[in-house]
């Protein structure tokens, strides 16, 4: 059995093929986890719904791919700031091996700039000149770290591509570029 996570539809345990297809093809059900679940449910008023579901389905993404990296020894949410005191959040550690963004997005459905916006943003605030910082959650999810700077190769994780060919020349100019690991979350 595996977890399903597809933009459009709920994360469902897949046992065929038919159910998959099911759940693709309600087209009007989100990305789900409880987390992501209670905050569609507190819509703020000011941020449009097509724009909030977008938020709450990358909460989802980010919540889906905790256990990957808890099993081998990381954390999900670790907070961090650099020598200016500004505060971070990443959204997966796993200590001196990946730093980790993660967008729940098809690259071919966004403008470039967008994805190298992503890649900056990655590069400026997630790198191993960021010190992990002493907070509840990180003294509990990596308390041998705190106080230490981030150590690791810096990866933005996204979703399964539907579009090989635009994933193939982004992962390039990510490498070449940024020194950025772009990968996919197979779930």
């Amino acid at each position: 059995m595996q977890v399903a996570l597809r933009r459009g539809a709920r994360p469902a345990i897949e046992e065929s093929d038919s159910s998959s297809e099911a759940a693709a093809s309600t087209g009007d059900q989100r990305s789900a986890t409880p987390r992501a679940d209670s905050m569609r449910n507190k819509r703020p008023d000011k941020i449009p719904a097509a724009a909030w579901n977008r938020i709450c389905d990358g909460v989802a993404f980010n919540e889906v791919r905790e256990p990957y990296y808890k099993e081998r020894g990381g954390a999900n949410e670790v907070y961090v700031a650099d020598a200016k005191g500004r505060r971070y959040k990443v959204d997966s550690y796993m200590p001196n091996k990946e730093i980790v963004s993660r967008k729940e997005t098809q690259f071919s459905e966004i403008k470039e700039s967008t994805v190298m916006g992503y890649l900056q943003e990655l590069r400026r605030k997630y790198n191993p000149s960021m010190r992990i910082l002493s907070t509840e959650g990180n003294l509990k999810k990596l308390p041998d770290y705190v106080g230490k700077n981030l150590a690791g190769v810096q990866v933005l994780e996204i979703p399964s591509q539907k579009n090989r060919e635009v994933l193939e020349v982004f992962k390039k100019r990510a490498l070449d570029d940024f020194q950025i690991m772009i990968r996919e979350a197979r779930l």
